[in-house]
């Protein structure tokens, strides 16, 4: 089972959507982007064997903002900030688990 705070080291470019969330009313927002090699993310909840994704996000996260999210995005007022969710069949493949 993984586990909050659980460093994943990104072996290959992952191109994937960040959601974007706003001030509470309003609905998420999904944003093309790429997580580049080398960068490490952390698993941000408790997930059972049985699931098919996680939820994480970039350890640098304010370096990789600039990066994953267009800048007309960021500079809404209403932004709040972004999360990923990615495949566990990534973990081997494109995700190798630190320890």
């Amino acid at each position: 089972m993984m586990k909050p705070g659980q460093r994943l080291l990104v072996t290959k470019q992952i191109t994937t959507q960040a959601f974007c969330f706003d001030a509470p009313h309003m609905k998420p927002k999904s944003v093309k982007c790429v997580i580049p090699k080398g960068s490490v993310l952390l698993v941000t909840d408790d997930h059972e064997e049985n699931t098919t994704a996680f939820g994480c996000k970039p350890e640098a996260y304010h370096q990789l903002e600039q990066q994953l999210i267009p800048e007309i995005v960021r500079q809404q007022p209403e932004y709040q900030g972004y999360w990923l969710i990615l495949p566990k069949d990534y973990i081997g493949t494109k995700l190798q688990l630190e320890k």
